[in-house]
């Protein structure tokens, strides 16, 4: 009985050593891959930390000369100057008492004329903060509006590339009663040089009847035949994504609702986008909106 029972000790004793030993390399295992994940983890975060102090550290190489120049010239309480991959670009918006020193407050408060220099003074000292080489031909106001009550002015601008406005970027100035400009704001867009080139080379685009022949042509291919079309409105503009220079156009229709969106390319003539909105006049309201349509890149 005392040898049977010292076989069964024998016979576990091999599998109950080897399971130690499993058990043993098992737990270094896991720990050494342990340490390689927390090796791994800290040498990402880093990475990150460190990427993240280049970017900042480029981001204030561009952005800080010209918030510190603002700061220097007028009495700034708030300051956004955005940047993008190394660009002012973004939205942008300043405000405090942003007259320039060199008027006085008698010349502010003269009336609208005024109030358009005092703009242009603060865009003429703030030129490289919005790529301008040039404000007062670049900018270009497209309206003025005195709100009768607060009598508080806000001027509207477009950015020009030559003679053609520049799409997706517009600035405003905003002017007090006695006429101290207190914000600047708006969306910040840098000409590409491509952009510059496509429109200094405009005597080789397509001229405007060339294009409405095209919108014609391609609405025929629609169905659409020219005597439904009851107006067409085109309009050439530089942008600064290629094609650099595009030709928008809004055709009505001479029944229903309907309005077709077109834009081409201005050097071949190539559509690139077609759309066709139905719009939905509210009773007693001249507002609208799009209530369905058919939209993309016509290629």
């Amino acid at each position: 009985m005392a040898h049977r029972s010292e076989q069964v000790k024998r016979a576990w004793a091999s599998p109950v050593r080897s399971l130690r030993v499993r058990g043993l390399a098992g737990a270094a295992g896991w720990a050494l891959w342990f340490a390689v994940l927390v090796t791994f983890s800290f040498g990402v975060s880093r990475a990150q930390a460190e990427a993240s102090e280049e970017d900042a550290e480029k981001r204030a190489a561009v952005v800080a000369p010209h918030e510190e120049a603002l700061r220097s010239r007028y009495q700034v309480d708030r300051l956004r100057v955005p940047e993008e991959s190394g660009e002012i670009k973004g939205y942008f918006s300043v405000g405090g008492d942003l007259t320039s020193p060199t008027r006085s407050r008698q010349a502010q408060a003269t009336g609208p004329e005024a109030r358009r220099a005092a703009a242009a003074q603060f865009f003429a000292e703030n030129q490289a903060l919005f790529g301008l080489q040039d404000s007062a031909t670049e900018l270009r106001e497209y309206s003025l509006r005195t709100d009768p009550n607060s009598q508080r002015t806000h001027i509207t601008y477009h950015r020009y590339v030559g003679p053609l406005r520049l799409k997706a970027m517009t600035l405003q100035a905003h002017l007090e009663a006695d006429g101290s400009l207190s914000a600047v704001s708006g969306q910040v867009v840098p000409v590409p040089a491509a952009s510059e080139a496509a429109v200094a080379s405009l005597g080789s685009a397509l001229a405007e009847a060339e294009i409405r022949a095209r919108i014609e042509s391609d609405l025929a291919a629609q169905g659409v035949g020219s005597s439904e079309i009851a107006s067409m409105k085109v309009a050439r503009f530089a942008q600064t994504t290629d094609p650099y220079v595009v030709w928008d156009a809004d055709v009505m229709l001479s029944e229903g609702p309907g309005t077709w969106v077109y834009q081409l390319d201005a050097f071949t003539g190539d559509v690139l986008l077609r759309r066709f909105q139905v719009q939905h006049f509210h009773r007693g309201s001249p507002a609208s909106e799009t209530l369905s349509g058919q939209a993309g890149p016509a290629r």
